[in-house]
């Protein structure tokens, strides 16, 4: 297990790459000077030897030992956790949100059923096959540690429930410590940069987060998500149909869905991403969005929002989308 993590982390984002290799000697022959012993040629630099490429298979578009980023969005307040029948801590009730913050996780894939969250770029959880628990709905993997003062609970996306990605996962994250209560919505993708030049395309997906108001939480979820990306004009439409549901952390799609209201905006895009810093969504809410493109020809996004209403309501959330047409 790594340091734990509180939301005064969680707007940062080190996601760093490096590359390097090596080059070979001069190929020149040797030069014989008069009266004198034969120049030496230059010593050859040797060529790295490569570093073997975890074997096992893909997942969201990378090998395993790679890596994973996009939005999240985080709140912390009055979150409420209880122990599993494996004694991990999960979140059951959230009655508050202080704070909300947009931040930039990063998701290594180790192995199958193994990965690495670093909520800020930097520590956090490491989730093994043995640290799997019982899923509490029909939509995401589950995996849980509670040790040195910390409760992670992790969900993570790797089915086709919610339809299939290839480039992306999207899930939540958790910790219900006496450290600090901290809940968090994320998107990871691979971060190809490979942005169209020109064309219309629109990506459908879907929603997941949480509405606060009135000291009790509904899960929002559903499939009310609609973007349109004009590359040639750079320009991000959105359009979000906000879905709630109760039981937030049980089988909330088996809940009523009940209407909240609708997001719509529109965003210049620039190389690979596109941000809002007036959202504006249902029953005075205003708050802030990001998105990233990710896999090859930009194939699917990840978008992080969060709203605060003047009586202290928030809403959090998180949209996962794949290309559904070129026009």
């Amino acid at each position: 297990m790594s340091n734990g993590w509180g939301l005064g982390l969680l707007v940062a984002l080190l996601a760093a790459g490096c590359g390097g290799g090596g080059h070979e000697g001069d190929g020149g022959g040797v030069i014989v000077t008069p009266g004198g012993p034969p120049t030496p040629r230059p010593t050859p630099t040797p060529t790295p030897t490569p570093t073997p490429t975890p074997a096992g298979p893909v997942f969201a578009g990378v090998a395993p030992g790679g890596y994973l980023s996009g939005p999240a969005a985080f709140g912390s307040g009055a979150i409420i956790g209880a122990a599993d029948r494996a004694g991990v801590i999960r979140p059951t009730e959230v009655k508050a949100l202080d704070r909300t913050s947009i931040g930039f996780p990063n998701v290594q894939y180790i192995a199958p059923d193994h990965y690495a969250l670093e909520p800020a770029g930097f520590g956090g959880p490491e989730l093994t096959p043995d640290e799997q628990g019982e899923p509490a709905n029909d939509i995401y993997d589950f995996a849980g540690e509670a040790a040195d003062g910390y409760a992670y609970a992790v969900e993570i996306y790797t089915g086709t429930a919610a339809g299939r990605f290839s480039y992306m996962t999207f899930g939540t994250m958790a910790d219900t410590s006496s450290s600090g209560s901290v809940i968090g919505f994320y998107t990871a993708g691979r971060l190809d940069g490979d942005v169209p030049a020109t064309g219309v395309v629109d990506y459908g997906g879907i929603v997941d987060g949480l509405a606060v108001a009135d000291g009790s939480a509904a899960r929002l979820f559903g499939t009310g998500v609609a973007v349109r990306i004009d590359y040639g004009r750079r320009a991000v439409q959105l359009a979000i149909d906000l879905v709630a549901h109760a039981d937030p952390f049980g089988m909330f799609r088996a809940a009523p869905a009940t209407a909240l209201g609708r997001i719509d905006v529109t965003m210049p895009l620039a190389d690979g991403h596109f941000r809002s810093e007036r959202l504006a969504g249902p029953g005075g809410h205003v708050g802030s969005l990001s998105g990233r493109l990710f896999g090859p020809a930009a194939a699917e996004l990840g978008i992080a929002f969060e709203l605060a209403a003047p009586n202290g309501d928030r809403i959090i959330g998180i949209v996962a989308a794949r290309r559904s047409a070129v026009r």
